[in-house]
C-alpha cells in the first residue's frame, strides 16, 4: 500500500513514458484539443494598414491643422477593396471599417465627428485627435514568423480564431485517449428494470460516463460482466483492443468474487500499484498492458467518484488535451471539526464558499447524497487524527 503522493508520482511516470500521438485536423474540429507543435504566424496581422472606423481617411500634411481639408467625393474605400490610392496633402476620402487605408493617410476620423459642406470641405465637430488615430497598423497584432501559440495550448474559440488569422486551416493536435468502461457484479440490475432479490441498480457506469463527457473524454464503449473469470477476461481483452484506458468498476478487492486482478494477470498486465493509504477508495488498482492502461475502481460509488477526481481524470489529462481536472490544492478555514484515525488520507465531500469550508455528513463510501451537495473534496492528511474548527485545510474543487 502506497501514499497518495507516491501513487500520483507513479501515474505521472507512466504518462511520461507513453509516446504522445499527433493528428493533423481541420481547424473547425480542434476545439478542446492540445496543440501538438509551436505555431508561428504565416502572415502579418493585420496584413496592411487598416481603418478601425467608418469615417474619413485624411492626409493632414505631417499632421498639421485639421482645417481646409478637401473631400474627394468620387472616391470610397470599402473593406476588401484593392484600389491603390495616394492622398494628396489636406485631402480626405470616404473609408469604411476594415478597409486598407490609402498611402499618406495619417488619420481616420469617425463619420459621426464630421460633416461635409457644399464645397466638399470637411467640417469637424470634435477635437483632440492624434496622429494615426483609428488606424490599425500592419503587424500590430502579430508579425509574420512570430510565435503566436505554444505547443500544448488548449484550443478554445479565441485561439482557433488567432490560428486562422495567422494563416492556418489545419493544425497538429495531440491525440486524445479513448476510454472503455467495464462494470462487473452479479448483483447489478439495469437502470429502470425491476429489482430482483439481492439486486441493486447499476449506477457506476452512468456516473463514470457522465463525468467523462463533462471533460470531453472520448468513450469507445462500455460493457458488463458477471462474476465470471472467463467473461471478465474476454471483456478486458476486447476493451484493450478498442481503447487506450480501461476503467473497471467493482471486483477489485480480495474476496472470492473479486476477479479483476486474476483476469488482468492472465492477460499479462503489469501492476503499477494496488491500494492507496486513503479513504474512501483504498483498493484502487492501476496497471499497464503493453501501451494500454487500466484502473480497477472500487465498487462503492462514492469511492469510485473520489478516485475518478483524484487520479483518473488527472492521468487522462496528462496523456492528452482534455479539460484539466481541478486538483491544484487550495486552502480554506474549516467551519466544523473532524476526527479520524491516523494512517489514511481522507477525501471528504464538502462545500466551500467565501466563509470557509464545511465537511458534509454521510461520508460513507456507498452514499452519494453528500457528493450531490458537494463542490469540493476536503483533504485530511494521513498523519492527522483531528482538525479543529478555524484551522486551514486543503481542498480540491470538483
Amino acid at each position: 500500500m502506497i501514499s497518495i503522493n507516491e501513487a500520483k508520482i507513479k501515474l505521472l511516470e507512466e504518462s511520461n513514458r507513453r509516446p504522445k500521438g499527433l493528428l493533423r485536423m481541420n481547424i473547425d474540429n480542434v476545439f478542446g484539443l492540445a496543440l501538438g507543435e509551436d505555431l508561428y504566424a504565416k502572415c502579418d496581422s493585420p496584413p496592411f494598414h487598416q481603418s478601425a472606423m467608418d469615417g474619413y481617411a485624411i492626409n493632414t500634411e505631417a499632421f498639421g491643422k485639421l482645417d481646409n481639408i478637401n473631400l474627394e467625393s468620387d472616391v470610397e474605400i470599402s473593406a476588401g477593396s484593392n484600389k491603390k490610392i495616394k492622398l494628396n496633402p489636406n485631402t480626405a476620402v470616404r473609408i469604411f471599417t476594415g478597409a486598407k487605408v490609402p498611402l499618406n493617410c495619417n488619420l481616420v476620423i469617425p463619420q459621426e465627428h464630421v460633416s461635409v459642406d457644399s464645397n466638399n470641405k470637411l467640417q469637424l465637430n470634435a477635437s483632440g485627435y492624434s496622429k494615426d488615430d483609428n488606424i490599425r497598423h500592419k503587424g500590430s497584432q502579430f508579425k509574420r514568423g512570430e510565435l503566436i501559440l505554444e505547443k500544448g495550448s488548449i484550443m478554445n474559440a479565441a485561439k482557433i480564431a488567432i490560428a486562422v488569422t495567422a494563416g492556418y486551416a489545419q493544425l497538429k493536435v495531440l491525440k486524445n485517449p479513448k476510454v472503455h468502461i467495464i462494470v462487473c457484479g452479479n448483483e447489478l440490475a439495469l437502470p429502470g428494470s425491476k429489482l430482483g432479490a439481492g439486486q441493486i441498480y447499476e449506477s457506476n457506469s452512468v456516473m463514470i460516463t457522465a463525468l467523462l463527457k463533462e471533460y470531453n473524454i472520448e468513450i469507445s464503449g462500455s460493457s458488463y460482466s458477471k462474476d465470471s473469470l472467463n467473461q471478465l477476461q474476454n471483456q478486458l481483452k476486447k476493451a484493450f483492443q478498442q481503447s487506450d484506458i480501461v476503467l473497471v468498476s467493482g471486483g477489485i478487492s480480495v474476496g472470492k468474487y473479486d476477479l479483476v486482478q486474476h483476469a488482468l494477470a492472465n492477460l499479462k498486465t503489469q501492476t503499477v500499484f494496488y491500494k492507496i493509504k486513503q479513504k474512501p477508495g483504498k483498493p484502487l488498482y492501476f496497471g499497464r498492458n503493453k501501451n494500454k492502461f487500466v484502473f480497477g475502481l472500487p465498487g462503492n460509488p462514492a469511492a469510485t467518484l473520489t478516485c475518478l477526481y483524484e487520479y483518473v481524470l488527472p492521468f487522462i489529462q496528462s496523456l492528452s488535451s482534455v479539460k484539466p481536472a481541478n486538483t491544484l490544492p487550495k486552502k480554506a478555514k474549516l467551519l466544523n471539526e473532524y476526527k479520524k484515525k491516523a494512517g489514511l488520507t481522507h477525501f471528504l465531500k464538502a462545500t466551500v464558499d467565501d466563509n470557509g469550508i464545511t465537511i458534509l455528513p454521510d461520508q460513507e463510501s456507498y452514499k452519494l447524497t453528500s457528493f450531490a451537495m458537494a463542490n469540493c473534496l476536503a483533504i485530511i492528511p494521513e498523519n492527522a487524527s483531528e482538525v479543529k474548527k478555524g484551522e486551514f485545510i486543503e481542498y480540491h474543487l470538483i
